[in-house]
Order: structure tokens, then sequence, then C-alpha cells
């Protein structure tokens, strides 16, 4: 495992672990939920490691050792500038970054697919939009039309209804920080290639063998 550091659109410096898999070509960038730092975080590391790829985590701005104010669109900028890491730095091909998301996550990494070209997506215990997820956790919010809100700039759905690499959706069905019905609409708004796996008397972000045997079949079936 070796710390990296990296500048964000803005200069402010990114802190990161890569974790190399010996032999493997495949990079997985994982874009982690909200709060915390990568520390608390070792067992997504193992997850994907386990899966079959090197894993590149970083924290976003204002988190961890990262310079900055968290902000969303920085979280955005700071994922593009963990991929343009890998490119320049680690000089790993577009066609094997695979990228992450878990909760908060997703919304990050359905940007980073719409600026950047992937392998593939996996998304895990996601939301089809940020204003979604906020109605979920607060039902007073649907009292409001959507042009109430600012922009959203965190539009899972809007993302994948478009072209895409090919996507996976894991989800609980017992989620009740983010509904599965989340996952169950993305799965139906989103555009082929596609897969979606939810797991019966699961929560939020979780992992099982059942998700490593999944993210595996995943890969094999698209040559990832």
């Amino acid at each position: 495992m070796a710390e990296v550091v990296f500048p964000s659109a803005n200069g402010k410096l990114i802190h990161g672990r890569y974790f190399r898999l010996p032999g493997a070509e495949r990079v997985f960038l994982a874009s982690e939920g909200c709060g915390g730092n990568i520390y608390r975080r070792i067992n997504h590391a193992q997850f994907l490691l386990q899966c079959g790829g090197s894993v590149l985590q970083y924290d976003y701005q204002g988190y961890g050792a990262s310079e900055g104010t968290p902000s969303i669109e920085g979280c955005c900028e700071d994922a593009v500038a963990a991929y343009d890491f890998l490119i320049e730095h680690e000089h790993t091909k577009p066609s094997n970054i695979v990228a992450y998301g878990e909760s908060f996550g997703t919304g990050i990494t359905g940007q980073l697919a719409a600026r950047r070209k992937l392998a593939g997506v996996i998304l895990q215990s996601g939301f089809t939009s940020l204003l979604r997820a906020g109605r979920d956790s607060y039902p007073w919010l649907r009292l409001y039309p959507d042009d109430a809100f600012p922009k959203q700039i965190l539009d899972t759905g809007a993302v994948f209804r478009k072209p895409h690499a090919p996507l996976l959706i894991v989800h609980g069905v017992n989620d009740g920080r983010v509904s599965v019905a989340n996952a169950l609409d993305l799965f139906k708004q989103s555009l082929e290639p596609k897969l979606l796996l939810t797991i019966p008397g699961k929560g939020h972000s979780f992992f099982c063998y059942q998700v490593q045997n999944q993210v595996q079949e995943f890969l094999r079936q698209y040559s990832l």
C-alpha cells in the first residue's frame, strides 16, 4: 500500500491510498460514502482487492488528510483528479479502470462516468438523485416541487439514461437509509449494459460473498 497525493481542479491536495494487487491490470477507483475518512474504510479496499484488482481510495476535500472545504462539486472534481492520477502517474489505461461508488459516493461515481471513460461502474447502496435521497430521509421535502431546490448535480439517473460503460447496481432490500426503490428505479431507467443485485435482509453499505461473487461475474461477463 502506498500513500499518494494529487491536486484537485482548484489546486487543493487530495490524499489517497493505492493498494497494488500484483499482476493485476484492473484498478478499482473507490468513491466512498459521506463522512469519516479512508482509514476507517479498510474493509472496502480489502473487498475490492478480493474481487481481483488494485484499489485507489481517496478522501474528498475537507475530509481526512485532504485539503480544502467539502462541497458537492468539489467532490466530483476530486474523483476526476483521482482518475487523472491513475492515467498520468500510474499509466493505467481507461479500459482497466472500474469505478466503484458506495452510498453518497454513487452520486460522485455517476458524475465521473459522465466526465471520463471507464471500463465499468459499480454502484452500491446508492440513489437515483441527491434530491430523491433527501426526500427518502425527510419525507416533508416531498411537499415542495423539484424547482424549489438548487440544480441537482448528483442526478445519477440522468447519467445512465445515456450510453455508458457496463453498470452493476447492488442494494440491500432492507436499507433504511436509501430505499431499495432507488436501485429498482435506476435499473429500470438505465440503458444496457446493466445488472442488478438486490439482497434480502441486508441494510445500508454491506459486504458479503454474494456481492463478491456478483462483482466477479460482472467483471467476467463484460471482460473488464
